[in-house]
């Protein structure tokens, strides 16, 4: 037997898809309500609900580590000192 999966949501928090019997059995306690189809929207792991699909996007420049911020610099071709800040080796990168 196949569950039926539904969402949740409680004010505040993000939406989430569990099956009915979770739902009646523990969520429900907590305060959860069922959401309607039209209240629910996808979150993203930063709270943020996406505009639209923008397919592969790339992370923000202050997310990139500093390896990765070394490695776009290599491929742009640009000089830089390895054992520069972060800050700086970004500033580097956004081409200040």
């Amino acid at each position: 037997m196949v569950e039926k999966l539904v969402i949740i949501k409680k004010e505040g928090k993000k939406a989430l898809e569990v099956s009915e019997r979770l739902y009646r059995v523990y969520y429900k306690g907590l305060g959860y309500k069922l959401a309607e189809a039209d209240d629910a929207q996808v979150v993203d792991d930063n709270d943020q609900v996406p505009d639209g699909d923008k397919g592969d996007q790339e992370p923000a420049l202050d997310e990139l580590t500093k390896a990765e911020i070394i490695s776009k610099l290599k491929e742009g071709g640009v000089e830089h000192n390895p054992r520069d800040t972060k800050e700086v080796l970004l500033k580097l990168l956004e081409g200040e």
